[in-house]
Parts: C-alpha cells; sequence; structure tokens
C-alpha cells in the first residue's frame, strides 16, 4: 500500500496521552483503557475531531502500549485485541474517510531486561497488538519511542509480516556526536533489514531532534518523519506542562525541512495548535530530497568503542582483581559505617585489623534499609588511610539511574576499583519505611551488574559511549541457605551478567555452613566465593534477625534455642562469639577466604579481632 507521494508533505497528529492529561482524564492506569470506556471514548473522539480540523492527514490510534507485556502490569493481558480494536475502530469512525488511521506501537521499556528475554519472545509480546490493529482496518503501522535495536527488531519482524506501510521512529535522545551516531546506525540497518516505508525522530525537543536529523538525513535514502515533544516539560508542585510556543516549533522544523523531512507530526506535550501550525507552513511545500552521503560526517574517524588493548589494559592493573586472582587466602571485613559512628576509631581499627591479616575491607551500602554514611565517600577513606584495598556496596533500588552512573563515575575518579553490587534491602525493612520507596529504574542486582559489566567498554544502557574503559571488579551477594536452588540459579544469573566474586549471607553453625557447602559442592562457575560469618550478641537479637526481618538471612531454631538457654546477656554474648569462631574456623578450613561482618555493641572491632586470632591468623 502506498501512502507516501514524493512531492507532498504529510501531517500526522499531536500526543494522545497529554492532551488527556490536560482535559483532566488521570484516573486510567494506562491510557490505552480508554478505549474501552465510555466516557473515555467520548474523550478520544473530541482529540480526533481537533486533530483533523487541525490539518492532520494521520490520526494515531490510542493503542501505544496496548501489548500483553504492560497490559499484564495491570491485569489486562486479557484484553489486548479488544483494546487495539476499539482504538483502530473509534479513529475510523471519527475519521469517516476524511484522513488515515495509523496503528500506534510503542517499546517494552525492559531495559537492562532485554538481555533476559529473546527475540521469539519479544515477537510473541508484539504479535497480538499488530494482529489487531491490522485486523481492525489501519492504513499505517507507527513504530514510535524505540530506543532499544532489540525491541524494535522483534516489532519490525511482526509488522513487516503483513501487507502495510511501516514507519519506525527512535527516541532522540540527548548523547555526544560518536553515541548518537551509533545508535542510527542501528536504527538505520534494522530500516533497511526490512524494507520499510519510512523512519523518524520523536520524544525529544525540537532542538535534540535538529541534532539527530542532521545526521539522519546523511545516512539513509529512506523518507524521514519529525514528531517532537513540546519543549523540555516543566514541573511546578507536581504538575508537568509544556509551554513550547508554536513559532518555535516552526523555527526548527524550517531546519528539519531542509534536511530532508517529509512528514510531520507532534509527541509529548504538542497539541491541535502545534499541528495546525505545522500544517500551514509545511504542507503546500514540495519536500526537499536529501541523499545519503556517509562521507559527510567522516564515520570512519568517529571512534565508537574504546580500543580492546586499552579495555584489557583497565582489566588487568584492577588490584583487587589481582588480588582475588593471586591470594587463596582473603580474609575480608565489612566496616558499616552508622550515622553516629566515631569514623576516626573506626579507620584506626582498621589499620590494626589489617595487622592481623585482613586484606580486603567492604563497605555496605544502607543495610536493613537504615541510614549510614555514604558507602563511596567511606570507602575511599578507608582505603587511603589503611592503605588497603576497599570494596564500595551499592544498592540498584536506592537510587535512579543518573544517580547510579554518577555514583560509579566518582567512584572510580577517586580509585575505587571494586564493587559489590544489590538490589538494595526494601524501605520496609527499615526505619524510613514511611519516607522512602524503592527506584526500579534497575530493578535488581543481576541488571545493576549487566550496567557495571558495559563500562569496561565505555558503554551505557541508552548506547551513549565513553571515552574511558572502566573495569570495575565486580562482586555480588548469595544467600545458599534459603531455597538453594533457586539461589544457586540466581547467583548463576549474577555471573552471566558480570559477577567475578560471591559475599554469602552469614552462617551461624558450623552445621548449617557444612550443609549448605555440600549442596553447592557441584557449583563449578569460575567464582569465589567469601563465606559470611556474622557474631549474634543476644538471644533478642538472634530471634530479630531470625523473624525473616533482613532478607537472606537464615538462623537454625537449633541456634536459637541454645542461646536462649543463658539468662545472663554475657553468656549469651560468650555463646555468640564462640559459635562465629567455630564457623571460621571451619570456613578457613575448607575455603580458606572468609567475609566477616562487625557484629553490634561496643566490643565490635575487639570480638573480631578474637575470631581473627583464633582462627591462627
Amino acid at each position: 500500500m502506498k501512502f507516501l507521494d514524493e512531492n507532498k508533505i504529510i501531517i500526522f497528529d499531536s500526543a494522545i496521552g497529554t492532551e488527556l492529561v490536560r482535559k483532566g482524564i488521570e484516573q486510567y492506569p494506562m491510557p490505552e483503557l480508554l478505549n474501552i470506556a465510555a466516557n473515555g471514548i467520548e474523550i478520544l473522539e473530541q482529540i480526533y475531531e481537533e486533530s483533523i480540523a487541525s490539518g492532520a492527514d494521520f490520526i494515531t490510534a490510542n493503542s501505544f502500549h496496548a501489548n500483553a507485556y504492560h497490559l499484564a502490569k495491570i491485569g489486562f493481558e486479557d484484553e489486548t485485541e479488544n483494546i487495539c480494536k476499539n482504538a483502530i475502530e473509534i479513529c475510523k469512525r471519527v475519521s469517516n474517510g476524511r484522513v488515515k488511521v495509523a496503528g500506534s506501537i510503542g517499546p517494552l521499556d525492559v531495559h537492562r531486561g532485554a538481555d533476559d528475554i529473546s527475540h521469539e519472545d519479544f515477537c510473541d509480546f508484539y504479535r497480538p497488538q499488530i494482529s489487531a490493529l491490522v485486523a481492525a482496518g489501519a492504513d499505517l503501522l507507527l513504530l514510535e519511542t524505540f530506543a532499544n535495536p532489540k525491541e524494535a527488531d522483534a516489532a519490525l519482524e511482526v509488522a513487516s509480516s503483513f501487507e502495510l506501510p511501516i514507519i519506525m521512529m527512535m527516541v532522540a535522545q540527548r548523547k555526544a556526536k560518536a553515541s548518537r551516531l551509533k545508535t542510527i546506525n542501528e536504527f538505520v540497518s534494522l530500516a533497511e533489514k526490512y524494507k520499510i516505508d519510512a523512519i523518524g525522530l520523536n520524544c525529544a525537543p525540537p532542538h535534540t531532534i535538529t541534532e539527530y536529523i542532521e545526521d539522519l538525513c546523511t545516512l539513509t535514502n529512506l523518507p524521514i518523519m519529525v514528531s517532537p515533544n513540546a519543549g523540555t516539560p516543566k514541573v511546578e508542585r507536581g504538575i508537568v506542562s509544556y509551554q513550547l510556543p508554536a513559532n518555535t516549533l516552526i523555527q526548527e522544523a524550517e531546519i528539519w525541512y531542509n534536511c530532508g523531512a517529509q512528514i510531520f507530526g507532534g509527541c509529548c506535550g504538542t497539541a491541535p495548535e502545534h499541528i495546525q501550525a505545522l500544517y500551514k507552513n509545511m504542507k503546500h511545500r514540495v519536500p526537499v530530497k536529501h541523499q545519503k552521503d556517509v562521507s559527510t560526517y567522516s564515520l570512519k574517524r568517529v571512534q565508537f568503542e574504546i580500543p580492546e588493548n586499552e579495555i584489557a589494559e583497565a582489566i588487568e592493573s584492577n588490584s583487587v582483581r589481582k588480588l582475588f586472582n593471586d591470594s587463596s587466602k582473603i580474609i575480608a571485613v565489612e566496616m558499616r559505617f552508622e550515622a553516629n559512628c566515631d569514623i576516626s576509631k573506626y579507620i584506626e581499627e582498621a589499620g590494626y585489623l589489617k595487622t592481623l591479616g585482613c586484606n580486603l575491607f567492604t563497605v555496605p551500602d544502607n543495610p536493613g534499609a537504615n541510614i549510614g554514611i555514604d558507602s563511596i565517600t567511606m570507602a575511599k577513606l578507608l582505603q587511603k588511610e589503611t592503605d588497603t584495598d576497599t570494596i564500595f556496596h551499592k544498592s540498584a533500588t536506592h537510587t535512579n539511574l543518573i544517580n547510579l552512573y554518577s555514583s560509579l563515575l566518582g567512584a572510580w575518579a577517586t580509585d575505587l576499583k571494586a564493587i559489590l553490587a544489590v538490589s538494595g534491602d526494601p524501605p520496609a525493612t527499615g526505619a524510613f519505611s514511611r519516607f522512602a520507596s524503592r527506584i526500579t529504574d534497575i530493578r535488581s542486582s543481576v541488571e545493576f551488574l549487566k550496567l557495571i559489566k558495559m563500562l569496561e567498554s565505555g558503554e551505557c544502557v541508552n548506547n551513549q559511549q565513553l571515552k574511558q574503559s572502566r573495569s570495575f571488579f565486580r562482586a555480588c551477594a548469595f544467600a545458599p541457605q534459603r531455597n538453594t536452588d533457586s539461589q544457586i540459579e540466581w547467583l548463576n544469573r549474577k555471573i552471566d551478567a558480570g559477577a567475578e566474586a560471591a559475599f554469602t549471607q552469614p552462617f551461624f553453625t558450623q552445621e548449617s555452613f557444612i550443609e549448605t557447602e555440600k549442596r553447592i559442592e557441584e557449583f563449578t562457575q569460575d567464582i569465589k566465593i567469601l563465606n559470611g560469618v556474622f557474631p549474634i550478641l543476644s538471644a533478642k537479637q538472634a530471634k530479630v534477625l531470625a523473624s525473616g526481618r533482613i532478607p537472606g538471612i537464615v538462623i537454625p531454631d537449633s541456634y536459637i534455642g541454645k542461646i536462649s538457654e543463658y539468662s545472663d546477656i554475657n553468656d549469651q554474648m560468650k555463646f555468640g562469639i564462640e559459635q562465629a569462631t567455630l564457623v571460621a574456623q571451619e570456613v578457613f578450613s575448607k575455603k580458606n577466604s572468609i567475609y566477616l561482618i562487625l557484629p553490634f555493641g561496643k566490643n565490635r572491632f575487639e570480638i573480631i579481632k578474637e575470631i581473627i586470632s583464633n582462627c591462627g591468623r
């Protein structure tokens, strides 16, 4: 089906989602549900009438996230076909032949989770949506806001199995030139692979679209579509608004037109007045023909990747990696810097622990979801003052993606080259449960490890390229005492994601260590496991930890029974230290590497010193 005349400009409509917000429709968990709600249908019909009146040649169905993946999050996956069918029928009814209808297909936005989903599974997510859009009578399939080529590949494979025109638009993210060109090349390659009808850019402020289109028009002969946001959103008292004047949009659109853009529309924040301005200024023009000319930007001189020898140097020169490769006996001590701790005393005690044989420190990141002094800051101080390698812990779900990257780059800049990546204890376990929440930009330690591993080659999750290799030694947590088989499977996923060492949750009895070791002895992945030991100093403390408050910690009932037999707190403490010492001795005799976790209480360092000394170190 031919939808594009090379001598004509095509105008698409403006955004649906933000227009719904402007009209006061916010009570639905997803805008796509309005397709099956009586009052929602009326609002959508009104929006489409306004778009047609503004001069649009195409109106876009309200089906952007109407796929099984997104609908499953709110329990509506069984309604996928019905929602998509209604989306097209609403447009068709309003259009009544006056304009064409595009079926909107958006990304799944699984981010780092994309590596865990097969191409076939991606296709299965898209197939019901696209099939329903086609069956309902869509005139064109519009793939919008794609950032991940793997998702786009699947969506294009399904879409190209039908006899409909296809436009694919990549999201235009602010990036350095090399990263931008790499992204454009990946999407242009997909466009050529599936022989689609047009390629485009969307979901970015006009000036960012301009940066991209100047490159895109030299890298492909395909017709170009642009669909910008109405500028950068402004947030006032929690209310998001866009304030791009139509004349500012037209100024940028002149650049896009001269570069060769032939199809114009609007994304987030755009309204009928923006489309009307595009119609008045562009509709009656003849498109400017653009010609693929790779030499214009000298792509051969653009370095997309860090040279392999630089990556190898970063990997080989990492001192923590050398320690784990060369040392058969590692004694690691976790230094937990609570909010009110005496930092100078901690540093002094750490220096003494080094004389006893401790050759590695770690600094946790808000364990138990309680605030402490920043793990990176304290790890750097500890490493500098003791001249001992230090691993900082970092929680994936305690901050957003931007801050995670900033933290990693900051850690590297201060000579910290090792990280223990964790998902992060849920806020409900700590004292700030009413005030804090999880952040799910990166949802698990597996995704976090992948993100960290990518930094070896200078890559970020948005395809932005850094100029330096940052090869962090990557460690992870391991809780083998609870659901051992599933925990081993989860550890395998962490190893596949880049983990090089695992620190276990603590063992409290020799028997539990021996039993667990037997269950995992067939575990042959090439990874060093440091077995945790944590002295419990009271029966009350044992019962609190046994309650499951801290995920992954398992205390045998026999331990609770024995420590509870002692009525005197000093006897309970003595028992706890003796048990921790016995476990440490067992670990040393079998594994030679141990992870000692500071106990609670004033004598924490004396207790750790005693355990190390009693192990013959």
